[in-house]
């Protein structure tokens, strides 16, 4: 159920994708990120109240983490990502973010004393692979600071995805941190946007529209799934299972944006899809050995 639930949230993403494509023709990103936001914690407070989910956490101490956590895990990788792409084409973006899955693992290994399994590297370097395939073939650029950017995001990331599963956020409701992730979406978002234009203009409704399937795509629904899914199978193979994103992006920009796939691109599916296959036997190994 575990690997179900986030290769589900990694095709959620790679959606999302295609919507913030379609979106920031219109909108500039801390707009973006502002009204995806607030539409996301609209979106929460029905379902929240129902089932009886505080905004906030049980103690202060909690509430900390979860602050420190969804500013530098989810916004900072927002950001940084955006800030890589002014500097750097998508694609060299693309392939240094996902170094994150390696980090991933070296990170549970070095602060949570993980054993690591030299049997994963190869399906790192697969992952690694199969995501410079799918990235277009523009290189770097000479653009240290983008490189860095990009750096800094993988960092980012593993950070939110080893939180999830090492700290005490794995006890937390997901609509929770769903929720906080949307709220601090709001103030970064409409705070950027005062900096850089000085006013915050109503997008128009089908902007909205496409940024309310985004809320729901990318914060609570792959949000959601992610967290439930890392609870199962642990952040190691839910970030192997994460590069499923840029395949469903491509996949989802065919589909509704009529981008058609490069030989390169389908190559670069075929690995990755060996490399889950591979993790999956792994792991259905490991599991009758115990058991």
């Amino acid at each position: 159920m575990g690997v179900l639930l986030c290769c589900l949230s990694a095709l959620l993403y790679g959606l999302n994708a295609v919507l913030i494509k379609l979106a920031s023709e219109d909108l500039s990103v801390p707009l973006i990120l502002c009204f995806r936001g607030g539409l996301a914690v609209l979106l929460l407070a029905l379902p929240m109240r129902r089932r009886k989910i505080s905004v906030l956490p049980a103690s202060a101490r909690q509430g900390l983490l979860l602050a420190l956590h969804t500013f530098c895990g989810f916004i900072l990788t927002t950001v940084l990502l955006n800030m890589a792409y002014l500097c750097l084409p998508v694609g060299a973006v693309t392939t240094i973010h996902y170094l994150y899955p390696l980090l991933v693992y070296l990170g549970s290994a070095l602060f949570w004393k993980v054993p690591f399994t030299w049997r994963v590297l190869p399906i790192l370097l697969a992952v690694l692979v199969g995501a410079t395939l799918l990235a277009e073939p523009t290189g770097l650029g000479g653009n240290g600071l983008g490189v860095l950017l990009a750096v800094a995001s993988s960092v980012t990331w593993a950070f939110h995805m080893l939180c999830l599963e090492h700290t005490p956020l794995r006890m937390e409701p997901p609509l929770r941190l769903v929720f906080w992730q949307g709220s601090m979406s709001i103030v970064v978002g409409m705070a950027a946007q005062l900096l850089t234009e000085g006013r915050i203009p109503i997008p128009d409704p089908a902007s909205l529209g496409v940024l309310l399937c985004s809320a729901l795509c990318a914060l609570i629904g792959a949000g959601t799934l992610l967290s439930l899914g890392i609870r199962r199978i642990g952040s190691g193979p839910a970030s192997v299972l994460s590069v499923f994103e840029p395949v469903g992006s491509i996949l989802f920009g065919l589909i509704f944006l009529r981008e058609l796939p490069t030989p390169r691109q389908w190559l670069g599916i075929l690995v990755i899809l060996s490399a889950v296959l591979a993790l999956l036997i792994m792991r259905s190994r490991e599991t009758a050995r115990n058991n």
